[in-house]
């Protein structure tokens, strides 16, 4: 073996030895008891020495085998005082001793299981482990690692650990005295941080329990890495403050310094997920700063409700939170939330705010907010209770503002929108800017909040506040809040209140509002104005309309409220000053209320109410806590004041209050209409009664009108004298006086009364009572009124009724009993009768009862009256009639009875048999007779909701004056809401016309939406070959009928739209009218009837006795709807040809040719054409009279239905004939006067030609154009003297004006002839007619070269002569037959005119009464004849259309031979021809001169012989 071998041989096993006995010496170390104990000793000495003996350290039994691991069972380092610093359970850990020979502790594993580690930091800011490891000086740093400089686990595990942090509270510091005593005593009962006392002062412990902690590197100390860095891979706390329960964060935790830097990227929380960054850090003495980013991808709400009590525990959302110390207050931590999305209680927030905590109150700040919604359950969690009233509802909006503490948060813009829950609908809008306290929200106190409320729903605030004023509608407007709710002020007002379409009120100003146990006003406004139309809407009481403008103060409570205010509006001044008590249970109030020339009607807007201006006062000092206990005083005034036509001087009244008594004074009302006085006492207390004596006097009951509701007197008489009528015939005149007096006696609760009352001539319209009186007395008002009203009447129209008496009386027995009686008295010449009643009557609990003991009534030769007492019946159940029978002594009979249970079956019946209708007539008093009998049935049975009808019924003879109806039959029945009814008309004893219908309506015996259905109706009536005589039964105005008629109609259709569709047929056809005095012959007619409209493919008409004459009727009318009349559409044509329209010789005769249009519709028609008057005679009366037609006349009413005129009773004024007579159009209607038509009278006989133009629009009648007068006779009636003048020409002018009348020119000439005409030249005297129509003016002249005076006429009228005649002999004799021998002519004329009826023109001129040729006077007989030869008679007659033949001769023959004239040479002819309009052709022969006055052999200068013309006239007129 070689020397190398063998030395490697004994070195190595040296080395072994060696190491046997180091492991041996190893082992015996770590695995013995003893070698552990050693080292647990020398463990325990090195970190006691380490302490410095300011501590104490324990550790446990050693475990494990010390080479690559160790366990320990407990670990505890306590401090000087043995406060614990740390502690645990086992403690397990694993390690390569290799690291420990290099100085590195690296532990692969560490596991500790229950530690508890309490850091402590002290008063002098020294922490409890810095006090018991105390650091020495720090040893210069070499490159030689020394052990721990390396310390790193690679695997940390914690098992149910817990870390308490306690360290000084200094939240108070910057408080002093009360205040931070006050700070200190909250911060030590609170529980949610946990503050105690302690020998270094108030300290504050933060505690984080069943920590779990799972790190797969944690490096405590490396000299390559300066930050301590551990990897969290789950990490489990229970957090006490702030209240975490934190779950699985995992992520980097780096230590640098005196900061820890955060990555989280993952935690849970009980109802939250997230990720965490940022840094902690602390030092300088200063708190424990943060810099924490949380995002909340899913966050619960009640997670984080631990940073402030009231935060809601519900709902969730996502957010970001950043926690951060406020600058500048590091004690404050802001909690800023970002990018929130937050559901809870009903409510969704949006935006970010900052939550700052740890401050004197919870912090807000940064708010930008949009509520989507807000429920008002959130913020009763924000409150942490219950509001003082129930708000419920949402806000919508948005809130922005820089916030602060809540006791001062300031909001910057607030725009919100409030749904109220209890009001559906109702919806409130503001702006808001200004700072309030929010720190109790239920008890805000706002500080200068300016709000602008766009819409404030008063619904709201009255469910909220009952007690608040009923003023309805909305409220806008802004203002400035101070002070708490509780005790508002507001300042800077200007707030409006609408509600509905009226002006709002609208007031500025401040005040203050104070609620409590009392409510306090202290308010400065001014109304501009305050709208009473709007504030009626709210309380429909309050009459007062229109805006009021006026200062409006209140000061006080309820119990002393002070109220100043005077309110200016259109209608006048009004005001109220004073104080008054509205807190019970007192009330009452001392001040006085003012009007001044205040418009009552205006004010109310009531334009029903009579004018009536006010000015007065009323002035009081009253109070009392109930009615019976007022005490104080009241007068009241008026002075100056006008109601209607009615002036009120000064009245005034003066009351008392006291005792339990209300005494007057004295009270006087003094008006125009009627004056009232009062004194006495009434008792205000059941227990008090007195008296109180009234008078009333009316002096004309016409002014009450106004309060009676009958309108205005002033426009009842406007109405009265534009209609020509008495005003005391106006429809609704009233008139009358009236005298009440009496005594009213008791308390308020129990009065009674007595007294009187007399009228006379009392009248509404046309119903009078001439004199009325009565009595009443009366106990037990107003709630069980006792007694009597007697009373009777004189002298009253009713309806047109007149009675001679009406009296009755009724007796009250009890409040539900009584007896009625009734006496009634008429002798009119129209009926007279006497009729009566008496009842009974009474109530019980379950029904009204009603027996009629007896009835009747006494006509002239028979009466009727009540069988038996009748018996009638209602309650709940239904309604009982029991037989009701009514007998006339004449063989009439009426029966009556029924049933009617409200649930099942009904019964009724009413029959009449022989029931003469005259009996009806004569109760009624009808104008005209009313004859004929009436025998019918109708029953009833079924259900109310669906009754069952039948009814029959036979008249015969019915007549009413001039109509008169013939036998007809009904009879039908009702059943499933169809009414059928089936209609004959007999005529001798032949069924001349039938008709049927069913009509669909509801006659339930109950309430129902409509009587009338929507549904088909039916009807079919026919007429089949009648002869046209059956009209004359019907009325006297057609007579002569002939002719028949075919009608076929079938109805169709709805209620509301029937339709009509059928023919009507007549055939020669003819009948007299006698109301016009035209006989009609060839009446022909074809009408067809279809849905919408009526065609009159054929109606013609002649005139039976003119040659060519014939009139028709072609077109249609448009039918929309057969029940609105006034909308048929109208297109018919009307001509004529030489018709005869009317042959009345009191009135006209007049044919007439033509062609009219009627358009337009029934209710706006429009006629326009034209119509010649061919041939005819008008028919006036004197023109004397002022009238061309006396409407008077009797005669003027047969032209029309008299019927429809004079009989009113039957048919009254059409509405639907008045509005065509109103609409009427007529735009042009051109009416030509034929060359045949005179204008006749007793005085005139003139012939008309000319043409006029007719126009209407509305009510205004145009007239234009140019009657013509060209020849006719005009007698001048002077009593006995009458003297005919030939009218010569004139004209009648209308100038298309409808202010300016026509205009009259028309020339007449009367020749008194000469005895002498070789001595005398006949005296032509002219008659001038001038004026209008209506006014007419008649004006006398001469043609002499000399003007004759007025007397001079009369002269020659009366006597032929002058005055100045002298007569010589006879001249009585002369003077009487010179003025009656021209009235004997006329007298002549007029009679040949009326027996020769073909001549249009008839002239006589008589002769004149002559003395004989030998100077002595003529005999009678001479002077007769000489009267009849020197008479002429002249005759005219129309020849066609354009001809006219006068011819007039003298009476000279009659004068025997001597006369030596012919009746041939006498003869004189004129024929006029026009050629045409303005040109005329006539050609004349007049006998000479000795023919004219036959004197044969005249050769006197100026005589003639008989003279040939032809002349060519050309007229015209301007």
């Amino acid at each position: 073996m070689s020397r190398r071998r063998l030395v490697a041989i004994i070195s190595a096993s040296f080395l072994l030895l060696v190491g046997l006995i180091l492991g041996g010496a190893l082992l015996a170390i770590t695995q013995t008891s003893y070698g552990r104990s050693r080292i647990r000793r020398a463990l325990i000495d090195a970190v006691t020495t380490a302490m410095q003996g300011r501590g104490t350290f324990y550790v446990g039994t050693l475990g494990g085998n010390l080479l690559t691991g160790l366990t320990l069972d407990s670990l505890r380092i306590a401090d000087a005082d043995d406060s614990v610093f740390v502690a645990s359970g086992p403690v397990e850990l694993h390690y390569d001793p290799r690291d420990l020979i290099d100085k590195r502790i690296r532990l692969s594993s560490i596991v500790l299981q229950r530690p508890v580690i309490h850091l402590r930091r002290h008063a002098d800011k020294q922490w409890n482990f810095q006090r018991i490891f105390p650091s020495g000086p720090n040893a210069p740093r070499t490159r030689e690692l020394r052990f721990g400089d390396y310390l790193v686990f690679s695997q940390l595990q914690i098992i149910d650990g817990t870390l308490v942090l306690t360290e000084p509270w200094d939240g108070a510091d910057t408080l002093r005295g009360a205040r931070r005593d006050s700070v200190v005593r909250a911060a030590l009962a609170q529980t949610e941080h946990e503050i105690r006392r302690s020998r270094e002062g108030l300290t504050q412990t933060r505690r984080f329990t069943h920590l779990r902690l799972d790190a797969p590197s944690v490096e405590l100390n490396d000299p390559d890495e300066p930050d301590k860095i551990v990897q969290l891979a789950r990490l489990d706390a229970d957090i006490s403050d702030p209240p975490f329960r934190l779950r699985n964060a995992a992520g980097p935790v780096r230590i640098r310094g005196d900061s820890v830097w955060l990555a989280i990227a993952h935690f849970d929380l009980p109802g939250s997920t997230g990720a965490l960054s940022g840094k902690l850090w602390w030092g300088s003495d200063l708190p424990l700063r943060y810099d924490i980013k949380v995002v909340g991808d899913s966050v619960s709400l009640a997670d984080v409700a631990w940073v402030h009590p009231t935060l809601p525990r519900t709902g969730g959302g996502s957010m970001t939170l950043t926690i951060r110390n406020e600058s500048t207050n590091l004690h404050i931590l802001d909690y800023a939330l970002s990018d929130m999305d937050v559901r809870s209680v009903g409510s969704r927030l949006t935006g970010a705010m900052t939550f700052g905590v740890g401050g004197r109150v919870l912090q807000v700040k940064n708010v930008a907010v949009t509520v989507s919604p807000l429920d008002f359950d959130l913020l009763r969690v924000f409150n942490g209770g219950r509001f003082p009233v129930d708000w419920q509802g949402q806000f919508f909006g948005t809130v922005r503002g820089r916030g602060g503490p809540l006791d001062a948060f300031q909001v910057d813009d607030a725009r919100l929108e409030f749904h109220d829950k209890h009001v559906p609908g109702a919806v409130t809008r503001l702006t808001a800017r200004g700072a309030l306290n929010i720190l109790q929200p239920s008890q805000a106190v706002f500080l200068g909040l300016h709000v602008d409320v766009g819409t404030l729903d008063l619904r709201t605030v009255h469910y909220l506040f009952p007690s608040f004023a009923r003023i309805g509608g909305t409220i806008s407007g802004t203002a400035t809040l101070d002070s708490v709710w509780t005790d508002l002020r507001f300042r800077d007002a200007d707030l409006s209140q609408h509600d509905g379409p009226g002006p709002p009120t609208h007031v500025t100003g401040s005040g203050r509002v104070t609620y409590g146990e009392t409510t306090a006003f202290d308010v400065d406004l001014e109304a501009s104005p305050i709208s009473f139309t709007t504030l009626a809407r709210s309380y429909p009481g309050l009459r007062f309309r229109d805006s009021y403008s006026g200062p409006l103060r209140v000061r006080g409570t309820t119990a002393n409220l002070e109220v100043e205010t005077t309110l200016t509006g259109p209608a006048g001044e009004l005001g109220a000053s004073g104080v008054f008590n509205l807190a019970p249970p007192v009330y009452g109030g001392r001040g006085t209320l003012r009007a001044h020339d205040l418009n009552v009607p205006m004010l109310l807007a009531d334009s029903t109410l009579p004018p009536a201006r006010l000015t007065g006062a009323i002035t009081g000092d009253v109070h009392g806590d109930s009615l019976s206990d007022l005490a104080g005083t009241a007068t009241a005034f008026l002075d100056s004041s006008r109601v209607d036509s009615i002036d009120i001087a000064r009245s005034t009244g003066a009351f008392a209050f006291g005792g339990g008594r209300l005494r007057v004074d004295s009270l006087l009302l003094e008006t125009s209409l009627f004056r009232a006085t009062a004194h006495g006492a009434l008792g205000l207390a059941p227990a008090v009664r007195d008296s109180m004596q009234y008078v009333v006097t009316v002096d004309s009951l016409g002014a009450l009108r106004p309060f009676l509701g009958l309108g205005d007197t002033a426009d009842t008489a406007a109405a009265a004298d534009s209609s020509g009528a008495d005003t005391a015939a106006a429809p609704d005149a009233l008139t009358g006086t009236l005298r009440g007096e009496g005594v009213l006696s008791g308390s308020i609760d129990t009065l009674d009364t007595r007294g009187s009352v007399t009228g006379h001539d009392v009248g509404y319209g046309a119903n009078r009572v001439a004199t009325l009186a009565g009595t009443y007395a009366f106990r037990g008002l107003p709630h069980a009124a006792v007694g009597r009203i007697e009373g009777a009447m004189d002298s009253v129209v009713v309806a047109g009724i007149r009675l001679d008496s009406v009296a009755g009386g009724l007796d009250l027995v009890d409040r539900s009993s009584g007896r009625l009686g009734i006496r009634i008295v008429a002798d009119s010449e129209r009926g007279a009768y006497r009729a009566g009643a008496e009842l009974a009557f009474a109530r019980t609990a379950r029904a009204f009862q009603v027996t009629v003991d007896t009835a009747g009534a006494t006509l002239k030769d028979h009466a009727w009256h009540l069988e038996q007492p009748a018996h009638a019946s209602t309650d709940s159940s239904g309604t009982q009639i029991d037989s009701v029978v009514m007998r006339s002594t004449a063989g009439g009979v009426l029966r009556m009875r029924g049933s009617f249970p409200q649930q099942g079956a009904i019964a009724a019946r009413v029959a009449a048999d022989s029931l003469a209708l005259a009996d009806i007539g004569t109760l009624l008093q009808t104008k005209k007779p009313l004859g004929g009998t009436a025998t019918f049935t109708w029953q009833l049975s079924g259900e109310r909701a669906s009754p069952v009808m039948a009814y029959t019924g036979q008249l015969n003879g019915v007549a009413y004056g001039d109509l008169h109806l013939p036998y007809f039959t009904l009879a039908g029945d009702y059943a499933d809401r169809r009414l059928r009814a089936a209609l004959e008309v007999y005529r001798k004893d032949t069924v001349a016309l039938k008709a049927d219908a069913t009509v669909p309506v509801d006659l339930a015996l109950a309430r129902v939406p409509t009587r009338l259905l929507h549904d088909t109706l039916s009807g079919h009536i026919r007429a089949d070959s009648v002869d046209l005589s059956l009209i004359e039964g019907v009325s006297p105005q057609f007579a002569r009928a002939s002719g028949a008629a075919n009608l076929h109609a079938d109805i169709g259709g709805t209620i509301a739209k029937p339709t009509v569709v059928g023919s009507l047929r007549i055939a020669k056809g003819a009948m007299t009218l006698p109301g016009l005095g035209v006989r009609l012959s060839n009446l022909n007619a074809d009408v067809e009837l279809t849905r919408d409209s009526v065609w009159v493919a054929r109606f013609t008409v002649a005139s039976p006795d003119i040659d060519g004459s014939s009139a028709s009727v072609t077109g249609g009318i448009a039918v929309p709807n057969w029940r609105k009349v006034r909308t048929l559409g109208l297109g018919l044509t009307f001509t004529a040809r030489n018709f005869q329209v009317i042959d009345k010789r009191s009135l006209a005769s007049l044919q007439v040719s033509g062609s009219l249009q009627a358009g337009g519709t029934v209710d706006y028609p429009v006629v326009q054409g034209d119509a010649t008057v061919v041939k005819g005679n008008l028919y006036i009366s004197d023109v004397y009279r002022k009238q061309v037609v006396n409407l008077n006349d009797p005669e003027a009413y047969s032209i029309v239905d008299t019927n429809l005129v004079q009989n009113r009773g039957l048919l009254e004024a059409s509405p639907l004939l008045d509005s065509i007579a109103t609409h009427l159009r007529v735009p042009s209607l051109s009416v030509r006067i034929g060359d045949d038509v005179w204008l006749r009278s007793e005085e005139a006989n003139i012939k008309l030609a000319g043409s006029m133009n007719l126009s209407k629009t509305g009510t205004q009648r145009v007239e234009s154009g140019t009657l013509r007068v060209s020849r006719g006779t005009y007698r001048l009636d002077l009593g006995v003297v009458q003297r005919t003048f030939q009218v010569d020409s004139g004209t009648v002018t209308f100038y298309g004006d409808p202010h300016i009348p026509p205009d009259l020119s028309i020339w007449a000439t009367y020749t008194v002839r000469q005895p002498n005409r070789a001595v005398s030249e006949d005296v032509r005297l002219i008659a001038h007619i001038t004026g209008t129509p209506n006014s007419p003016q008649l004006s006398l002249s001469s043609n002499e070269r000399f003007a004759l005076s007025n007397t001079e006429i009369l002269s020659y009228l009366v006597f032929g002569q002058p005055s100045f005649t002298e007569v010589t002999t006879n001249p009585v004799l002369q003077q009487v037959a010179a003025a009656l021998l021209p009235s004997v002519g006329a007298v002549l004329e007029r009679a040949l005119a009326d027996q020769i009826g073909f001549i249009d023109y008839v002239q006589v001129q008589t002769g004149s009464y002559a003395q004989s040729q030998t100077g002595g006077a003529g005999d009678v007989t001479n002077s007769g004849s000489s009267f009849l030869s020197g008479t002429r008679i002249g005759l005219g007659k129309q020849v066609g259309e354009r001809t006219f033949v006068t011819v007039n001769a003298g009476l000279c023959g009659l004068a025997g031979s001597q006369s030596g004239i012919s009746f041939s040479q006498s003869l004189g002819l004129t024929v006029e021809h026009r050629l045409s309009d303005g040109f005329t052709l006539q050609g004349s022969i007049e006998p000479s001169s000795a023919a004219l006055q036959c004197r044969p052999g005249l050769t006197a200068i100026g005589s003639r012989p008989p003279q040939y013309g032809l002349d060519l006239f050309r007229e015209w007129s301007f």
